[in-house]
């Protein structure tokens, strides 16, 4: 790439990410990292993204973009031209949400200003020398059949910085390279839109079917064990002492709830009721399940009935699950939510971070939104359990 307003350095990092975007998209780069973090941290192999050839090559692309990263950061000539071509204002970030396919919420407001910033936080603690050194230790666990997750500590820091350079190096490319944020949105579908920016993207026939996502989400365990994991990640985010006792736990349990957000979202912005069908466990209703364990879990004594009764829902919410998750879940609120989200996990891996620094509001009122969001869903599946259910060939939405 040649651009005579660019000095050497620039015009190599704008040489270097446009490379590292030709090669796969961002969500493909994005979900990448994250599968092979999962596996790391004792997650399962998957076949479409757990191959050891596919992780050479991708070790590869993203060694070459911390490099032109580093490269930039440290050049004595400075990069006057590439930060006025990549900062944008307050008012301009609006827009540029529905130009890009993928927008990256999950950075802080400043970075998405002026990703230089993003850029110089990352090599803040760190050198190069570091992020390389711990890739090739990454490449190495990951091509050893027998993975070692304690080892997956040191691996933590370089995994949550790759994810934010690799959003921060998207705006640069979209901004600088093909200027893909300065073209007029088409709004086509703002839903669409909305769920590219979601790495772990549903599959077509999640998007159509949201309510897949919000029962797989209680397939895992019940509203007393999700209690339970909220409060101890809850703990490990709100002490820098105190790290989660079991990082693929923790990630699991930050994916789960990424994805009730994006299911939620897509439930309320577009106003579908639930409708069950009688066919995911021998016959029965979702709710149904649910509610036969609950009384079977009682019955054995490893419950009693108010552990699975809401604990933090107003009475009135209770009474309007629904009305409670419309309000919780609009766009400006869901974008807070994936931001805690990701401030949650990363303060969660780490014995040195907590959420102190980020406000108040990703604190405790954050601990008990996700808790509300939890006994929400939870009465919208079962409220029906023990009513006759539709026919399948119900003309409404259908789970």
């Amino acid at each position: 790439m040649k651009d005579l307003t660019f000095n050497s350095n620039e015009t190599k990092f704008l040489d270097g990410i446009q490379e590292f975007f030709g090669t796969r998209t961002v969500i493909n780069h994005l979900t990448f990292i994250d599968k092979w973090m999962e596996l790391l941290l004792g997650g399962k192999p998957s076949k479409r993204w757990t191959k050891p050839a596919d992780l050479y090559y991708f070790y590869e692309r993203i060694e070459a973009l911390f490099e032109v990263s580093y490269q930039l950061n440290k050049a004595t000539e400075g990069y006057v031209s590439l930060a006025a071509s990549a900062t944008l204002d307050q008012a301009f970030l609006e827009t540029e949400q529905y130009a890009l396919t993928y927008f990256p919420y999950q950075l802080k407001e400043q970075h998405l200003l002026n990703p230089l910033k993003a850029i110089k936080a990352i090599f803040k603690k760190q050198d190069l020398q570091y992020y390389k050194q711990t890739l090739r230790e990454w490449v190495a666990e990951g091509l050893n059949d027998n993975y070692a997750t304690e080892n997956a500590d040191y691996i933590i820091p370089l995994y949550t910085n790759a994810k934010k350079l690799i959003a921060a190096c998207w705006l640069f490319h979209e901004r600088v390279v093909t200027k893909n944020s300065f073209k007029k949105p088409s709004y086509p579908n703002p839903l669409l839109n909305f769920a590219l920016t979601e790495p772990r993207l549903f599959t077509e026939e999640e998007v159509k079917s949201p309510y897949l996502m919000i029962e797989e989400f209680f397939n895992f365990t019940n509203l007393s064990g999700y209690r339970e994991e909220l409060q101890d990640w809850f703990m490990s985010v709100i002490n820098e002492d105190i790290a989660a006792k079991k990082p693929n736990d923790c990630l699991f349990i930050h994916n789960q709830y990424t994805q009730l957000v994006q299911a939620g979202y897509i439930i309320v912005a577009q106003k579908l009721p639930y409708v069950p069908k009688p066919d995911k466990h021998d016959g029965r209703t979702m709710g149904q399940w649910m509610l036969d364990k609950r009384d079977s879990d009682i019955s054995e004594g490893e419950i009693m009935l108010g552990d699975e009764e809401p604990h933090v829902l107003s009475l009135a919410e209770r009474a309007a699950p629904m009305e409670y998750c419309t309000e919780a879940l609009s766009h400006d609120k869901v974008v807070k939510l994936r931001f805690g989200l990701q401030e949650w996990l990363d303060a969660g891996l780490s014995e040195n971070s907590s959420i102190h620094g980020i406000g108040d509001e990703y604190a405790f009122s954050f601990y008990l939104t996700l808790q509300k969001l939890t006994e929400a869903f939870y009465l919208i599946i079962t409220e029906n359990a023990k009513t006759p259910v539709l026919p399948l060939t119900i003309a409404s939405h259908e789970a």
